[in-house]
């Protein structure tokens, strides 16, 4: 949605009100499936492209500069805004994740994922930036075994992010949205004071 700015506005309303306390206990952000695969991304960066080739190529690569940089911002301020609310944010994640948007749901508290997830790391192709993935592998795995993944450009499984503790729960495909609210329910009845209390220890731990 970050090229439609009234879209955008809104997440960002959405949030910054959460932030100020009125916010429910739990958030629960779902990726459709299909919408963080690399096919997606790729159409969408190439859609910037279209659309701003046809103001001839010097300006064109300076507003493509410019939207990639829009699209870099936008990343950063959502997983910016996950951290500060005291919600308990959940990610919930299917079928091919790309690689730039597996940093955001690193900053979400706890991460769902069906059996036929696969991370997705094209970052040696040039395709996507890193954007936050570094520093939060870096914070669940340690320098070592963050730069041997990120270096190395390998794609994680599920069961090998399971193995990692970078996903906290896998579910089968067909159970995908029944178990995602679920969870979000059975956390939701947790006391606020102490869900919020939680997230803040963990955001600061490590």
């Amino acid at each position: 949605r970050v090229k439609d700015l009234d879209e955008i506005d809104r997440l960002w309303d959405f949030l910054a009100e959460h932030g100020r306390g009125v916010s429910k206990k739990v958030l629960l952000v779902a990726a459709a499936p299909g919408s963080l695969s690399p096919r997606n991304v790729d159409e969408f960066l190439d859609s910037v492209r279209r659309n701003l080739v046809a103001m001839g190529p010097l300006a064109a690569m300076s507003r493509i500069e410019t939207e990639m940089a829009r699209v870099e911002n936008s990343h950063r301020r959502f997983v910016a805004a996950v951290r500060r609310i005291p919600s308990f944010v959940i990610a919930a994640l299917t079928g091919e994740c790309d690689f730039g948007f597996f940093g955001q749901a690193l900053a979400c508290d706890y991460r769902i994922a069906t059996e036929n997830t696969v991370f997705v790391n094209r970052l040696f192709k040039g395709r996507t930036m890193p954007g936050v993935l570094p520093w939060f592998l870096s914070r669940f795995l340690g320098h070592a075994a963050a730069a041997d993944i990120l270096l190395e450009g390998r794609s994680l499984t599920v069961h090998e992010a399971y193995n990692l503790r970078l996903v906290n729960k896998i579910v089968p495909d067909d159970e995908y949205e029944r178990v995602s609210v679920e969870t979000a329910r059975r956390y939701a009845s947790i006391p606020g004071p102490a869900l919020c209390a939680i997230k803040r220890s963990l955001n600061h731990a490590g």
